[in-house]
């Protein structure tokens, strides 16, 4: 079986409406674990480098449509038998509904509503399995299983680099304006890659740090570490970089904000203080900043793309082209996009916002902005009034999300490495929601923070009063004397 988390982390009076933590069984663990690789891109990728098939822009491979298929049929077998947990996770996943709803609705106007319909069904085959997940398991068993699956996919990698050399570099872009050759893995770029090891590498230092790791399980973990930041550095993702160790400081500081409503108020008042100024400073002198990581001031290019993609994006603002609609090989705009470019045939805006633009307009952007501040006002609150333990990964998670979605355009893309977070980190809040609160720590003790002391009034009082009770001899009874015999 599947070991938890230890009980005794939990809140000392959890929500009897909270849904009861099980063990997770081994048949289900490799379920989720080929969920996870599959979400993350670690399946087509890998079967279009075994097999030599070439899968154009906008169409679908049918290994991508039977593996979603099946993830479909589990989910919803194992949705239907715990419907009760998915049930109380409903309210917290107002903004995913709203999304998976405008997303099929765009199929009424999308260019191409078939493959909008497609797209939609595979996002909502991951938000099933997502809600089904986070609402039946505690979030530790979510973040192990998320460290787990990087972990295979970085031995996958490592093993395909080092036997197949020239399979596991990323050929695609180099005519493109990042010409840097990098590893790809098994993955379907250098820079998902890089994207996947940083989130691992985060992850599993989150996992060292955290209270309740076994001291074997840590071994794993520094292995896994030094297998992510190896292939990390193979990648050559300037920005995966940057986000790696941003991730690893994130990690620290989200610890040290657990029960600590002070540090955390201090910590999100220097976030709003610091964020406007540094993102002029980043509008104004992007040169300068981008010269730190060895890239010029277009970021490769980048920035030239967003110039010629948004004026396609203002043509329909509100409620854009259709979901995964904008780009595709037979498409008008797309062509003239890559003729426009030369030789760069770019799949995506390499920008999470500007993609959920050209898709969804900015309706679509108001309901994923919704989406994650009610994942980082939750993920503060819980944190900082120790609700869950494992709270402080959220806030993690929110920060790579945003880093990462600067440059490329994972955010609302299914199968991805950050829709299913999406669908997880809504859910799992809403749990640690209903728990109720600790006691802020008066002062610095590590295991404190994890291990609450006993309740006060189940403590027995020594009464100095009252006589000392009568030792009782062992033997038989014999009757008490009276005076005088």
């Amino acid at each position: 079986m599947y070991q938890t988390v230890s009980r005794r982390y939990d809140a000392s009076n959890a929500s009897p409406d909270l849904p009861t933590r099980v063990p997770m069984s081994r048949m289900e663990k490799y379920f989720h674990l080929f969920a996870m690789v599959t979400q993350f891109g670690g399946v087509l990728p890998l079967y279009i480098t075994l097999t030599g098939q070439d899968v154009g822009i906008g169409d679908s491979a049918p290994i991508n449509t039977v593996t979603m298929a099946a993830i479909l049929a589990v989910s919803t077998v194992m949705g239907i038998r715990y419907r009760d947990n998915i049930i109380r996770a409903i309210p917290g996943m107002t903004p995913v509904l709203l999304f998976l709803a405008l997303a099929i609705a765009s199929a009424i106007w999308s260019d191409y509503p078939g493959i909008s319909l497609r797209r939609s069904g595979t996002a909502i085959t991951t938000a099933l399995w997502g809600a089904y997940l986070a609402s039946r398991f505690g979030l530790r068993d979510v973040i192990v299983l998320i460290a787990e699956s990087i972990f295979i996919i970085a031995v996958g990698s490592m093993l395909l680099g080092l036997t197949f050399h020239e399979t596991a570099i990323d050929l695609v872009n180099v005519n493109g304006p990042d010409s840097t050759i990098g590893w790809r893995g098994i993955l379907d770029g250098k820079n998902t890659l890089g994207i996947v090891m940083a989130t691992g590498m985060s992850t599993m230092t989150y996992l060292i740090i955290s209270p309740g790791t076994r001291s074997r399980d840590k071994v794993l973990w520094i292995i896994g570490i030094l297998l992510c930041a190896a292939l990390l550095y193979l990648s050559q993702s300037r920005t995966s970089w940057v986000a790696g160790m941003v991730g690893v400081i994130v990690c620290v500081v989200a610890r040290g904000m657990y029960r600590r409503p002070a540090i955390t108020t201090v910590v999100m008042a220097w976030l709003v203080l610091l964020g406007v100024p540094l993102a002029l400073f980043i509008l104004n002198d992007l040169s300068t900043l981008t010269s730190l990581i060895g890239k010029d001031a277009t970021l490769t290019g980048r920035v030239d793309l967003w110039q010629i993609v948004l004026p396609y994006g203002d043509k329909r603002p509100w409620l854009g082209y259709g979901y995964s609609a904008f780009w595709h090989e037979d498409s008008p705009r797309t062509q003239e996009i890559w003729r426009i470019l030369n030789s760069y045939k770019p799949p995506h805006a390499h920008n999470g916002w500007i993609e959920t633009y050209l898709e969804l307009g900015w309706l679509g952007c108001i309901v994923v902005a919704i989406q994650m501040l009610q994942m980082l006002i939750s993920a503060a609150r819980a944190t900082a009034q120790g609700r869950d333990v494992d709270a402080p990964y959220m806030l993690l998670i929110v920060v790579m999300m945003l880093i990462f979605n600067m440059v490329e355009a994972d955010l609302i893309r299914a199968p991805a490495l950050f829709w299913p977070f999406l669908i997880i980190g809504p859910v799992a809040m809403t749990k640690a929601m209903r728990q109720a609160p600790r006691a802020a720590l008066t002062k610095f003790d590590p295991r404190a923070r994890f291990a609450p002391a006993p309740t006060p009034f189940l403590t027995p009082r020594l009464n100095l009063a009252a006589p000392p009770p009568l030792k009782l001899r062992p033997g038989p009874l014999r009757p008490f004397p009276l005076a005088g015999h």
